[in-house]
Order: structure tokens, then sequence, then C-alpha cells
């Protein structure tokens, strides 16, 4: 049976004027978190998406945004309660959030990256030599193309599963040449077995790179629904405080 996602995305430097509003349902955590962030821009950025976040849990399980109860699983992945499954994914100044209404267990993870300069030896130290080999039968117009997707697809999986950057990178393979659908191709644990995964490019356009990934078990993963925002993203990506080493979100 298919598994509806819906798919919101928004532009987090045009929230900045409802800041105010978006802080309110932000508890008294998220609140000190944000205050953690050295730059303006990203304590905006985190406010903003935060509470963009709540308002549309919110409408999902009928409960006001400061009332959401979250908790967290694996090092970190927050989830709702009593909710859908979703995930939270931000980068060059966008959020992308994924939402599986009525799929409250599915382990769901969403990536979002600006295409950016990277260093190669970040291919070599979180790819599989299966993947690299991939990588370098690419051009050079083509190989940040490639990196993206495989690092996309990659961060997905890992976010879905909660495990984060803990998580071996090189313990299985993606696809992530330009001309192939995205797919795990092989896990050699601790992971779940290829066969257990769906992965779905985000057509996020030539400036950004996105994907989807859930633990279904064979079910198909979609239709993806866009609830807000409209791809491919537009606008000039901001660089990244981190590069790929640390992940936007």
């Amino acid at each position: 049976m298919a598994i509806n996602v819906d798919l919101w995305l928004w532009n987090l430097d045009r929230q900045f004027q409802d800041l105010d509003a978006l802080a309110r349902p932000l508890t008294e955590a998220e609140r000190r978190r944000s205050e953690s962030f050295i730059k303006p821009v990203d304590r905006a950025r985190f406010v903003a998406a935060r509470g963009r976040l709540r308002e549309i849990l919110a409408s999902y399980v009928d409960r006001p945004a400061h009332m959401l109860d979250f908790e967290t699983v694996g090092r970190g992945k927050p989830v709702l309660r009593e909710g859908p499954a979703f995930n939270l994914s931000h980068a060059g100044g966008w959020a992308a959030l994924v939402v599986a209404p009525d799929a409250p267990r599915l382990q769901i993870g969403v990536d979002i990256e600006a295409i950016r300069p990277i260093n190669p030896a970040v291919a070599v130290r979180s790819f599989s030599l299966v993947e690299q080999a991939e990588l370098r039968q690419l051009l050079p117009a083509g190989w940040m193309r490639g990196f993206f997707n495989g690092w996309t697809r990659k961060e997905a999986v890992i976010k879905a599963t909660g495990d984060g950057l803990a998580a071996d990178l090189q313990s299985f393979d993606v696809t992530l040449m330009p001309d192939l659908p995205a797919r795990m191709l092989d896990s050699r644990g601790p992971l779940p077995g290829a066969a257990s995964w769906q992965i779905v490019n985000l057509d996020t356009g030539p400036g950004f790179c996105g994907a989807v990934a859930a633990i279904t078990h064979g079910d198909p993963l979609g239709p993806i629904v866009l609830r807000q925002g409209r791809l491919p993203l537009l606008g000039t990506p901001l660089p990244a405080h981190g590069g790929v080493g640390s992940p936007s979100g």
C-alpha cells in the first residue's frame, strides 16, 4: 500500500517579519537553543524553522502549536507523541518538512543541501568504495551534482533512523549518478536491508539537491504532495557556514 507524504517548503528569511508570532509557541528549551546561535541570521532562521514546524504539525493533530508534545528517539531525532511521522531539513535559507499523516510510526527522513564547493576528501570519508568508484566516472562538471545526490540520499537515510552522523555512512550504498533513479543499492548493517528502503529524489533545481528516504518494507513511498512552496527552489543559495561535514539539518 502506498504511503502518502506531504512536503512543505518555506523560505526562512521571508519569515523574519513574523518572528515574534513564530516564537510564541516555542518552549523555553527551544528559546534557549535559538539564543545559543552566535549569528543573528542563524537565530532568526531557527525560530522561523521551529515556529513554522509547530504551526504545520498543529494543523495535523488539531491542537494548539504550543501544546505539541515532542520526544526524542535514536540520537536526538524529534518525534511527535500521538502525531504523524515527520522530519525537517534546512539549507541555504530554505526549510523542507515531510509529514506522513497516515503513518505515525514511519521512519522517514528528508535532506536538502545548497550545492557549493566541497573538499573531495569528504567523499573519501563518507562514501562507500562503490560510491567513490561511481564518482570517479563523472566528469568534473557532473562531479558535484553526483556528490550531492549521494550526500542528500545518505543523509535522508540516517535521519530516518535517528542515528545522525553516528551512523557508518560507508556501510550502505545509494545511487548517485545523475541519470539513475534514487534508491539504496546495498546495506551491510546495522541499517535494514536495501529492500526495506524507498528513496525519492526531490527536484530542487540547479542550486540545491534533496531527497526523502523511509523504511517502508517494500511499500511505495508517495505520492509526495507539495502543500506549501514550490519546486524547483528559487533564489541563490547562501554560503553554508559548516560545509558538508556539518549538515544543514
